[in-house]
């Protein structure tokens, strides 16, 4: 199946059109049983016609039902490009959040390294290291 929307549309179009040749079949096939005598042979065949009819727009039901569950749910399929849309929007979503980690850290690091006389005494940095987790885990509580 192609997963072209105007093509899914045209293929819908064409099930739609199915659908109304079942409507007439089944029709056609009552009309002969409402007669004074009917005629079996043609009976029967529009009844067979109308459930070969049915059981195709069945199958392409599913096939049109089976692909709209492959697009909601995310897996991947022909032509669908939203995996790779989702997997660049996370990408994007931890670069954004990796830039401001470092810029805090970066601003973090800066009045300690500057050693002013509002701070007190500089930390070494194999301490500074250790803290600096136990200071993330904080912020995030």
């Amino acid at each position: 199946m192609s997963a072209n929307p105007s093509a899914r549309i045209e293929q819908l179009d064409n099930i739609e059109k199915d659908v109304i040749a079942i409507l007439e079949n089944a029709g056609a096939a009552l009309q002969e049983l409402s007669k004074d005598r009917p005629v079996q042979k043609k009976t029967e065949q529009d009844c067979q016609t109308t459930m070969a009819a049915i059981k195709s727009v069945d199958n392409k039901l599913n096939e049109q039902i089976k692909y709209l569950t492959q697009v909601s749910t995310g897996h991947p399929h022909e032509g669908s490009s939203y995996p790779s849309q989702k997997i660049l929007q996370t990408a994007w979503h931890r670069l954004e959040h990796a830039k401001s980690r470092v810029s805090e850290l970066d601003r973090m690091r800066r009045p300690a390294v500057a050693g002013g006389p509002s701070m007190g005494p500089q930390r070494p940095p194999a301490q500074m290291a250790q803290q600096q987790p136990q200071q993330q885990q904080q912020q995030q509580q």
